[in-house]
């Protein structure tokens, strides 16, 4: 049912808006800083174990098609709670700071939560809305991005400035919220998908979470001008649950249609058994599933009479076949589809489509021996694979082609996915590098409060996502351009960000976070999308899984390798005056103050930025034509 899908997507969104763990980071690793008496290395490290749990969900990727959404969701949220939960008894001094190697251990047990959540969701609800990936993608990772300022701002209205409490925020939220949802969660194959009423859905989604964005985005500037008091903090809060509150209003309004439409069949019920039927409605009802299919008169017309048998003992009976060998045909008569991944039919050329060779019915008449059954069979196999069409079976090559159904193996042998690896490996990890050191570059410019930055960045970051599902959408369906144009342009933008925290001049840390996040957003809004159109669905999960696991990657090199070696020789450079000397390795605790700690370190983010999106350039020209053939096709058969 249609209210069933759509109280899915709304229940996603919920949880998903509880599964930020990346932008927060710069409000509790100042307390895991002090308590634990690391240095800047020590806690970048922390920072990449924290990227690694979030981005490499492989063994989701896996288990996504075995386990059902619910046990999936519940997995993560034991996740969150384990890890999250023991990072705050460290923090709060519960318990003495345990060796560093168990503290990553934690933080990445408890960001895993992230991507056994991310799993979940996208993979049910692409599923569920094949038609619409772009927008599925864009709301829904827009609000991982987005939960971040939520989790900020439940923070602010009822725990600050308790830092280490935060901590328990993030292990108890996501599971108080999956615990009530998760049963929602599930794939509804046998929805009918009508793209006007899904983009009107969409619509109104999208406007929801448009208005909670700007909400939270006056609200951060308030709060950074104005002292606030807890109350009113408290009333800020159950503003942006009002707004989380109504994309419920899309799968009520289904359940309130299919309410009529049920009164509506129990009334004509009630009058067919009075006697009163309506033929015309119930030919209407009766509209075969599957349109021309050959009628046995065509199959036995090239037999001899003698072979012909009686009207009376012709009997059709179908196949216990998998959807994927159902045909069907538009009024053309020229189009297969798959039911169970309807962007098959939709989306692949002509020349790309492949035809189960098994039978969809099998002809069984009384009267005939075996021998002639299986001409019989054989003649009809022969006229259904003509009435597909000239250009609907190609001859099957070593391996599958962009837009097929991919194994992971199969991806790892293509150039294009290591493009896409190396690309986000520069875009998301320079994004990372800047995102784990607001704290950092907050205070060595002066600022106090890091939960205005960490918010700004979210409140971005959900905007980029959502733009760039939309944005990518609107390419490739209106002009056939490929989707990762908009990566490369927003590796370009996000090059201007890295410089402006460069420069460092007033504000700058305000408008590098606003270009920064945006760009950052628009990487996790293009990917997931990318990865389903050049690899196929069937095993999407684990394919955008191991691309994703490019993050953390990136994350290394650039934020525990470059930044906090950069961040400690420029704070140790700057004691220099006092007769302290540092070295490599070295555990002293310092804290680099001025516009210099971090120059050399986004100047060096500019050029991975633009490595990047030469990579990104090559990976267009590759799928230039891939994009043309596969949209072209889909907007003539509309």
């Amino acid at each position: 049912m249609a209210a069933a899908k759509w109280l899915c997507f709304v229940c996603c969104m919920w949880i998903l808006s509880t599964a930020g763990t990346s932008g927060t980071f710069a409000i509790y690793s100042p307390v895991l800083k002090a308590v634990a008496g690391y240095d800047q290395k020590d806690i970048q490290a922390l920072a990449v174990a924290k990227d690694v749990g979030e981005s490499v969900g492989l063994v989701a990727g896996i288990l996504c098609d075995w386990l059902p959404g619910w046990l999936m969701l519940l997995i993560g949220a034991l996740h969150y709670l384990t890890g999250f939960g023991g990072l705050w008894l460290v923090a709060s001094q519960r318990i003495e700071p345990l060796p560093f190697w168990q503290m990553c251990s934690l933080i990445l047990v408890g960001a895993q939560g992230t991507a056994w959540f991310n799993t979940a969701a996208l993979v049910t609800c692409i599923r569920n809305s094949p038609r619409s990936r772009g927008p599925v993608v864009g709301v829904l990772k827009g609000l991982v991005g987005l939960s971040n300022a939520i989790l900020s701002q439940a923070y602010s209205a009822f725990l600050a400035p308790n830092q280490p409490s935060f901590l328990l925020v993030l292990g108890v939220v996501p599971l108080a919220v999956a615990i009530p949802t998760m049963s929602f969660v599930r794939s509804e194959n046998r929805v009918l998908h009508d793209d006007i009423e899904e983009k009107k859905n969409f619509e109104t989604v999208v406007l929801s979470c448009t208005g909670l964005a700007c909400y939270l985005l006056v609200a951060i500037f308030v709060e950074d001008q104005v002292e606030l008091t807890s109350q009113i903090r408290a009333w800020i809060f159950f503003g942006m649950m009002f707004f989380l509150i109504t994309p419920l209003a899309v799968p009520a309004a289904h359940y309130l249609e299919d309410f009529q439409l049920n009164s509506r069949h129990h009334s004509n019920k009630d009058e067919q058994c009075n006697g009163e039927v309506d033929v015309r409605e119930a030919d209407d009802i009766l509209q075969p599933l599957m349109h021309r299919v050959l009628s046995t008169d065509s199959i036995f017309s090239d037999l001899s009479p003698s072979e012909t048998p009686a009207e009376d003992d012709k009997e059709v009976q179908p196949l216990h076949c998998s959807p994927h060998s159902l045909l069907s045909s538009e009024s053309d008569g020229h189009q297969s589809a798959n039911f169970n991944h309807p962007e098959k039919g939709l989306l692949m050329p002509d020349n790309e489509r492949t035809i189960n060779p098994h039978p969809v019915l099998v002809v069984h008449h009384r009267g005939l021996d075996e021998a002639v059954q299986r001409q019989l069979n054989r003649r009809r196999s022969s006229q259904i694979l003509l009435a597909v069409g000239e250009g609907a079976v190609r001859t099957r090559r070593k391996g599958p082609r962009r837009g097929e159904d991919f194994t992971l193996i199969e991806a790892l042998r293509k150039a294009d996915f290591w493009l896409l690896v190396l690309s986000y490996i520069c875009g998301c990890g320079s994004g990372l590098t800047a995102i784990n050191n607001l704290a950092q570059m907050a205070s060595s410019q002066g600022y106090s409060r890091v939960q205005l930055f960490v918010s700004l960045v979210s409140v971005w970051n959900f905007i980029g996502r959502l733009a760039g599902g939309y944005c990518s959408e609107h390419l490739v369906k209106s002009y056939l351009l490929p989707r990762p144009l908009l990566l490369l342009v927003a590796q370009i933008v996000m090059s201007a960000g890295h410089a402006i925290y460069a420069i460092a001049f007033p504000y700058s840390l305000h408008i590098g976070s606003l270009i920064v996040g945006l760009c950052y957003g628009v990487h996790w809004a293009v990917m997931p999308a990318t990865v389903s159109e050049l690899f196929g669905l069937k095993n999407f999960g684990l394919i955008f899984n191991a691309v994703a696991a490019a993050t953390p990657v990136g994350s290394y090199l650039f934020s525990s390798v470059i930044a906090g070696y950069l961040y400690d020789y420029e704070a140790h450079k700057g004691q220099a005056f006092n007769g302290s000397s540092w070295r490599l390795g070295s555990s002293e605790f310092t804290e680099c103050i001025g516009a210099h700690c971090f120059r050399l370190t986004f100047t060096i983010m500019v050029g991975v930025c633009w490595i990047g999106a030469l990579l990104t350039g090559v990976l267009v020209w590759r799928t230039r034509r891939v994009y043309v053939s596969l949209y072209k096709k889909a907007g003539s058969a509309h």
